[in-house]
């Protein structure tokens, strides 16, 4: 009986301590998730919104768009010149931010949860600002440019997502158990690439093809990650005291602090400064590896129009046909 009792408090032990262990896993997760379960039906709003309201055809042509070739060709051109200012509205400013972001949030004792929350308020900004977008069905689509993309640009939105979630991780590890948790930390994420495309498609369809309905549980999640970032974490993740001169030194004013050129400065000195074993090459190999794969990354946005306009592929095939590419993607990662 003792036996068995202390089986079962180990087991308990095991759990709490796995759990506690547990930091930003959920939160990548949720916005994810939610990312993909909606990123398909953004690629379709685009094609209807420019067809119906920016280019002025009619409903009939624009409900059966695989069918009118010529107003079809009409509607990618537009589409996809929209996409390409959208993509620079999207990522502007957090590249600019990305120069800063880091070293900032190294200074300043790991303050990796200001971003993170910034991050996910921006993207629930931009899931509720879409949404309204397609609720006004007379609104043009650059108005989702200007009233969905921009906005949340400026909290860093992915870009400050990604480095808080991952650094937060690092920060709070050992080096033994590190490479597993950033492993666990990336699966977490990939795992909702497939499943989020293919659970889109029957939201969309289940809500009657309401693409309102699809971001506000897109929006919904995001507010889910918000709260148990913000419960969860530690505004400080880093196991290190700042000394005296950066205390007195952060008491600048923020923006002053986060845009020192200093940071600019530690940035570049990042990329180029010479390390023990070569390190300096694989961190080149790694940013080179990571250039060639935003090409495949970022060409999602066009292959909707691509696929429609070859394959005369709707949303209900090209869902299909994301969800198998990117199950074969996740299984080969």
């Amino acid at each position: 009986m003792a036996t068995m009792e202390e089986a079962k408090n180990q087991k308990r032990k095991w759990l709490k301590d796995s759990l506690n262990k547990v930091t930003t896993e959920p939160v990548m997760f949720l916005y994810m998730f939610a990312f993909m379960l909606t990123s398909v039906v953004e690629q379709r709003f685009y094609v209807d919104r420019a067809c119906r309201v920016d280019l002025g055809f009619s409903d009939e042509i624009c409900t059966n768009i695989a069918s009118n070739s010529s107003e079809k060709v009409i509607v990618q051109k537009y589409v996809a010149v929209f996409v390409q200012y959208n993509t620079i509205a999207m990522h502007g400013v957090p590249l600019v931010l990305a120069l800063f972001l880091g070293a900032w949030s190294d200074k300043n004792g790991g303050a990796r949860k200001g971003p993170l929350l910034a991050g996910l308020l921006g993207k629930t900004i931009y899931s509720v600002m879409f949404a309204v977008n397609a609720w006004q069905d007379s609104w043009p689509l650059y108005f989702s440019l200007y009233t969905a993309t921009l906005p949340p640009a400026l909290t860093g939105a992915d870009l400050a997502i990604f480095m808080a979630t991952f650094s937060y991780v690092a920060d709070v590890t050992t080096p033994e158990e590190r490479t597993l948790r950033i492993t666990l930390l990336q699966v977490s994420y990939l795992i909702t690439i497939p499943t989020g495309v293919a659970l889109g498609k029957i939201l969309f369809n289940a809500t009657g093809e309401s693409v309102v309905i699809c971001f506000l549980v897109n929006a919904a999640l995001l507010v889910v990650a918000l709260i148990y970032a913000a419960l969860r974490l530690n505004w400080r993740s880093a196991k290190r005291v700042m000394d005296t001169a950066k205390v007195v030194e952060k008491r600048k004013p923020f923006l002053c602090d986060f845009f020192d050129r200093q940071h600019l400065a530690d940035t570049i000195r990042t990329v180029f400064r010479k390390r023990p074993g070569s390190r300096r090459a694989y961190l080149w190999g790694l940013l080179i590896a990571m250039g060639l794969y935003t090409f495949h990354r970022d060409e999602s946005s066009l292959m909707y129009l691509y696929t429609q306009l070859t394959f005369n592929f709707d949303l209900n095939l090209y869902s299909n046909f994301r969800t198998y590419q990117s199950g074969v993607y996740v299984l080969g990662t």
